[in-house]
């Protein structure tokens, strides 16, 4: 049943085929997301700055929700680590959508923006 639905959506085994490939790139980069956050030393920093804030007990209702997000971004190489994590979730939604607008497309031009997208993929 699903299936039927894939090729409803998507027409052909070709598209059926980007579409999971690019479907298989958001998974990866939400779980790579996971990974970063079960990280020892992330989560060694989350837990100083987490005790940072709990410190300011007296203060607390005045301390902005997200202070510890950006306690956290303050760190050189933790910063580096999140904002790669963003540039992959971002690059693999973008393809996502890229590959849905390909599938609209009438059957003359699929061809050659599916062989577009599959460079676009192997280059990065």
């Amino acid at each position: 049943m699903g299936t039927r639905v894939l090729f409803q959506i998507f027409g052909n085994e070709v598209s059926l085929f980007l579409g999971i490939i690019l479907l298989y790139l958001l998974v990866t980069s939400i779980y790579r997301e996971r990974e970063f956050l079960a990280d020892k030393k992330t989560s060694a920093l989350m837990k100083d700055s987490t005790h940072l804030v709990s410190g300011l007990t007296s203060l607390e209702k005045m301390i902005p929700r997200g202070l510890h997000i950006e306690i956290l971004s303050c760190h050189p190489s933790l910063q580096k680590r999140i904002d790669a994590l963003k540039r992959k979730r971002a690059f693999s939604t973008i393809l996502f959508f890229l590959g849905y607008v390909v599938v609209q497309l009438p059957r003359e031009e699929k061809n050659s923006a599916i062989f577009l997208l599959l460079r676009l993929l192997l280059h990065t």
